[in-house]
């Protein structure tokens, strides 16, 4: 099903975004109502825009030149009346054998010494091990060249064709002022981090746990569809 008063509507609200006519609140509370369309294409769509802004702290749009552009294709996809369907796919690998190997070590040792604060410094160096078995099977991972350039779509002739659906779509340009703009400076940013990395490796248990299940992706089928007659 191609809702396209709801991808009109949705696109005129990322355009609000853009143009810095909404802060990221603001455009967090437009896009609740997107989620459960029945045009699964408005759905993957809003979606995605959720990792563009920050659930914390309210701000104007922040994006590099390539989320500029990736989020111009998206408006491509809605304009296009193109229909862009999304499913989980799980994965096992040696990565969650691991994890959990490394998780009945940690229930092993709790079981030996007892529960206390004693136990934190036992599991210490499972949560840097944890946290070494997150980036397992990641150097395996070799994306298209050109995904960076087409995403949402498959391939450039795939681009070219929606461009030619889309006869009204115009790209907007990358205001240049966007480049020097940060949600929050690189300190307090590396703060942030250096907490999230130590809670994980005073905390191993919940981490391990989590990497015991399958890992799961996206992935996207997309097909063209026709505009309504003008």
């Amino acid at each position: 099903m191609v809702d396209f008063e709801a991808r009109r509507t949705l696109a005129e609200v990322i355009r609000q975004y853009l143009n810095e006519e909404l802060t990221a609140f603001q455009f967090d509370d437009l896009l609740q109502p997107f989620y459960e369309n029945a045009d699964s294409t408005v759905q993957a769509v809003s979606k995605s825009l959720w990792y563009l802004y920050d659930d914390c702290d309210d701000h104007l749009v922040v994006a590099d030149k390539p989320t500029w552009d990736y989020v111009q294709r998206l408006l491509l996809l809605l304009e296009s009346g193109w229909q862009m369907d999304v499913w989980i796919v799980r994965q096992w690998s040696v990565r969650q054998f691991v994890a959990g190997f490394l998780l009945l070590c940690c229930i092993g040792i709790a079981y030996q010494v007892g529960m206390g604060w004693h136990l934190i410094p036992l599991l210490m160096p499972f949560g840097v091990l944890s946290i070494i078995v997150s980036q397992l099977g990641s150097s395996q991972d070799r994306p298209d060249p050109f995904e960076k350039y087409t995403t949402p779509f498959r391939s450039i002739s795939e681009l070219e064709r929606a461009y030619r659906s889309a006869r009204n779509f115009r790209k907007s340009r990358y205001p240049k002022h966007l480049a020097y703009r940060e949600i929050r400076n690189k300190f307090i940013s590396g703060i942030y981090l250096f907490k999230f990395y130590l809670l994980w490796v005073l905390f191993p248990v919940i981490p391990l746990m989590l990497q015991c299940l399958p890992r799961t992706s996206c992935k996207t089928s997309i097909l063209p569809a026709s505009l309504p007659t003008q």
